[in-house]
């Protein structure tokens, strides 16, 4: 019985043993188990956070960094580890060579669980395509971000050539360089808001891609029209804008031969010297007889002239090109005796001639819509220069506020009304304005005027105060014997000085105003000259 017992007992035990082994094999599965769920998973999961820019709209998931090259400017890109229980170590991204990118990937030495690192990037000097960069890292699963280096919007170019004076007519041109180490798109001129719009178009570009240190050319033709000289800019898609200076010149000179048989004598002008040149005369016109001053409409279509020895003004059409005066007709005006000169106001609605003498000093015509004097408009335009002094020139200032009459002894100063009338006039002694002659002339925007003055042999030069007085009137330099009339051209760096037997040219200081390089201009078929204009 004890036998049996024992017998039974060691049984029990073998079966206890093998149950208890059972049950720790299958709890040591389930332990291996849980080890490969995902809380417990051996890389960390990175993701680029959602603040991140990206490539191609909200529905793509891949960031994308723009980098612009030479900007010195990094941008950052923030990693986020998604786990919950893995540590990532030593996290950067994996550029490409020659790409020139920069990183600081210090703050993303570890990562946590949870948090965040950012990685710096920062761009070299060259451009690079948009690329896919890996993210990697120890214990880290790689991710990808889109990254490109585009080529900076800030570059510099250099213009060379300006200020540029082009004819009326005639074209030229500007070098383009980019000083940059990228390519300049699509460099070119923008005349929006600026006198130069309509009056001057780009005739030829060859600026679509430039080159680093390359230059292109833009080459501008000039309408029909003066135009003074004025700024604009120049830029590309991806440069900074400079600016430029165009001016569109008369490329004709005319000076009136006072003298019975009525001729003009037109000279060919070179922009850049002044030199006259080609000069030949225009007439006899039955209409003009001892014409004394010439001037254009706005448009140069139209030319009015004034004659010494009657009561009418003629009016002739202007050839486009080749400047010839053709059609010229005359238009007597009531009270109009000797005129010594005669001016349109700026904005073309009415022509002033002058009387040398006489009860009516100045005399106003209206100008009808095809340019023509409405002879039964004329009326006494109101001045009231000094009674018993020559009157010899008409002038006014750009915004056509202000006249000038230039008298033997003095300049009368007019205010002028909305309908063109001349009040408030006053007539201030102006030293070395003795003797004066022919009209005034404005350069740079109204700091000095000047007069010719017979008695000085020269011109003077008046500094214009904002109330548009004349004041320090001293003879500008070069003398010019018996000086008639001045004309200054657009660019305001020459002047040009008819004076009975010849015309004479003088550079300007554009600081001082006064004269210097002054020569005769080299103008031949003349006959007495006494105006001289530019058109």
């Amino acid at each position: 019985m004890v036998k049996i017992q024992r017998f039974y007992f060691k049984q029990l035990l073998k079966l206890s043993l093998v149950f208890l082994i059972f049950i720790h094999t299958s709890y040591a599965d389930k332990e291996n188990s849980l080890e490969l769920e995902a809380e417990d998973q051996a890389e960390a999961l990175l993701a680029v956070k959602l603040e991140n820019s990206y490539c191609y709209g909200k529905y793509n998931y891949h960031a994308c960094l723009n980098l612009i090259a030479g900007s010195n400017t990094p941008v950052v890109l923030t990693i986020a580890n998604r786990s919950t229980r893995v540590t990532a170590y030593g996290i950067q991204a994996v550029l490409p060579v020659n790409m020139g990118v920069t990183q600081d990937a210090s703050s993303c030495a570890i990562l946590p669980p949870l948090a965040s690192c950012t990685l710096r990037f920062l761009p070299g000097m060259n451009s690079y395509p948009q690329v896919s960069v890996p993210i990697i890292g120890t214990n880290a699963a790689t991710t990808y971000v889109t990254m490109e280096v585009l080529p900076p919007t800030t570059l510099s170019i250099a213009v060379a050539g300006s200020p540029l004076v082009i004819p009326k007519g005639d074209n030229r041109s500007l070098t383009i360089t980019n000083t940059s180490n990228f390519n300049a798109f699509a460099i070119h001129s923008d005349f929006t808001g600026t006198a130069l719009d309509g009056q001057v178009v780009e005739s030829g570009n060859t600026c679509a891609v430039v080159a680093p240190g390359a230059n292109c050319m833009v080459t501008y033709t000039a309408i029909n029209t003066v135009v003074p000289p004025t700024n604009f800019p120049i830029f590309g898609t991806n440069t900074l804008a400079v600016n430029a200076v165009i001016s569109v010149t008369s490329p004709f000179a005319y000076a009136t031969n006072n003298v019975p048989s009525g001729n003009i004598t037109q000279c060919l002008r070179n922009s850049l010297t002044g030199e006259l040149s080609n000069c030949s005369v225009m007439g006899p016109f039955p209409a003009i007889n001892n014409p004394s001053n010439i001037v254009f409409n706005q448009t140069d279509t139209l030319a009015y002239i004034s004659s010494s020895s009657s009561n009418a003004v003629t009016q002739c059409s202007v050839t486009p090109i080749t400047g010839t005066l053709t059609n010229c007709t005359d238009s007597v005006i009531g009270g109009l005796t000797n005129s010594s000169g005669l001016t349109l106001n700026p904005t073309g609605s009415f022509l002033y001639i002058l009387n040398s003498s006489g009860a009516t000093p100045l005399i106003k015509c209206p100008i009808d819509g095809v340019g023509m004097i409405v002879t039964a408009g004329c009326v006494n335009s109101g001045a009231t220069p000094p009674a018993g002094q020559v009157h010899s020139g008409i002038t006014f200032n750009a915004a056509g506020t202000r006249a000038y009459l230039v008298n033997q002894f003095q300049t009368t100063i007019c205010n002028v009304d909305g309908t063109g009338q001349l009040i408030g006039c006053v007539n201030p002694p102006s030293a070395a304005i003795t003797f004066a002659n022919g009209s005034m002339a404005f350069f740079n925007n109204e700091s000095f005027a000047y007069v010719a003055v017979t008695s000085l042999n020269s011109v003077a030069r008046c500094v214009v105060l904002n109330t548009g007085m004349l004041t320090s009137c001293f003879t500008a330099g070069g003398a010019v014997t018996n000086p008639q009339n001045i004309a200054i051209d657009e660019a305001n760096s020459l002047i040009y000085i008819s004076d009975n037997t010849s015309v004479s040219k003088c550079r300007i200081d554009p600081v001082t105003g006064n004269f210097f390089d002054c020569m005769d201009s080299g103008a031949t078929n003349l006959n007495t000259p006494d105006g001289i204009s530019l058109n």
